[in-house]
């Protein structure tokens, strides 16, 4: 583990800890499946939904070395439902105000060149 990676898991802890506890069930959330990384930031009254909670299964603003910078964003006042893993890089906004199911093993970056 580099020395920024290991700042990077640091700084991301408490807002892993704040998501998971504000959007799931107790019983969901102390197995800390959603990952968020520092640089992100998600809003809203929506719920969050996780069929199969592991530890980190949903990784929410990981970090990617092309477009570091790129804040990731997700405003829920729907419904997000994961049937599996995934992986939301920087870059990506989302706007849920409806239902969205996410399938397993998904993964999708939202950087682009400006």
């Amino acid at each position: 583990m580099t020395i920024k990676s290991f700042f990077s898991a640091l700084f991301s802890f408490p807002k892993a800890v704040y998501v998971n506890f504000r959007y799931l069930p107790f019983s969901q959330a102390i197995k800390l499946p959603i990952w968020c990384h520092w640089n992100s930031w998600v809003v809203g009254n929506g719920k969050l939904i996780i069929d199969k909670p592991q530890t980190a299964s949903v990784r929410l603003g990981s970090a990617s070395s092309k477009f570091p910078s790129q804040k990731f964003a997700l405003c829920l006042t729907g419904v997000l439902r994961f049937k599996g893993g995934a992986s939301i890089g920087t870059g990506t906004k989302m706007l849920i105000e409806g239902n969205l199911t996410i399938g397993e093993r998904f993964a999708c970056s939202g950087g682009g060149y400006n």
